[in-house]
């Protein structure tokens, strides 16, 4: 039996020029077993982008979300959230607000700006914690084939535990980051025994209108470098916005495409704010058993 099922993709956290952001599939089911899990990470592998969204209306604005890479399901991702949002604000011209309920019961809350085009995601704060290059197996491979071939100079080593991000600090500039060539082939055999399933690198910036700069690396994820990252600005907006003792922090997500995010820290809640561009709009056909 044929299924058609309406698919968008969109930009997220697109910056100034065309074709920037993190594109981000999104697909429309009617409830969320509608189609069985293996069939939504066979079409994240077809659509092979980092992301592949999965939403479905539970009542009023509330929907049930889930996103796929194009080997797993993964528990949290910002950019694919935003497109969601955008996706569903365009088809609901009064809606202001959504909430989204998610795999592991908790939610997020989604609202826009129509005046500006922007979209705000709320999600937890993470706060990374300082880590000895020692105390993991595997942690001294990965930090020198991230930045390999170079003499960086490290200001600080962090962890995520909740999303088990590695973050590095460097005393660097942002030609320095943008020059960094991971080893992803090496990265991906390196043993760590699930304690580290990406790595974002992060400078500051020295400007007025950015606050930071990052790179983000997932090569564990099926993803060796994505472009804008909602999932790492978690951790690394509250961390900027600590340093600079600001509420609201601007960052720059350099990449082939680059993205700009706003991060304001409230509390143990951070907004990620951005702009998104629809690329692509149809439908996806699929055949499934009775």
């Amino acid at each position: 039996m044929e299924k058609i099922l309406s698919l968008y993709i969109v930009d997220a956290f697109v910056s100034k020029h065309n074709f920037s952001g993190n594109p981000a599939a999104v697909c429309i089911l009617n409830s969320d077993d509608e189609i069985e899990d293996n069939l939504k990470q066979k079409i994240a592998a077809e659509v092979n982008l980092s992301e592949t969204a999965f939403v479905s209306h539970r009542n009023d604005n509330q929907y049930t979300l889930r996103w796929f890479t194009p080997t797993v399901e993964v528990g949290l991702c910002g950019h694919a959230t935003l497109a969601t949002a955008f996706v569903l604000f365009n088809n609901l011209k009064n809606a202001q607000q959504l909430t989204f309920h998610l795999k592991s019961s908790k939610i997020l809350n989604a609202e826009i700006d129509r005046e500006k085009r922007l979209i705000s995601v709320k999600f937890p704060a993470l706060f990374p914690k300082n880590i000895a290059i020692e105390s993991v197996s595997g942690l001294p491979e990965i930090v020198e084939n991230v930045l390999i071939g170079s003499e960086a100079s490290v200001k600080s080593l962090l962890y995520s535990e909740e999303v088990q991000y590695l973050i590095i600090h460097l005393n660097e500039n942002i030609e320095y980051l943008q020059n960094l060539k991971p080893n992803f082939d090496k990265l991906q055999t390196i043993e760590t025994n699930g304690i580290i399933k990406a790595v974002g690198v992060t400078v500051d910036s020295g400007e007025k209108e950015i606050d930071y700069f990052a790179r983000f690396f997932a090569p564990w994820l099926g993803v060796n470098e994505d472009p804008v990252t909602g999932s790492l600005h978690t951790i690394l907006g509250p961390y900027w916005c600590e340093l600079k003792q600001k509420k609201i922090v601007v960052a720059k997500q350099e990449s082939k495409r680059t993205g700009i995010l706003l991060c304001e820290l409230i509390d143990n809640v951070v907004s990620l704010r951005g702009k998104c561009d629809e690329f692509l709009s149809g439908e996806l056909k699929i055949q499934v058993n009775k």
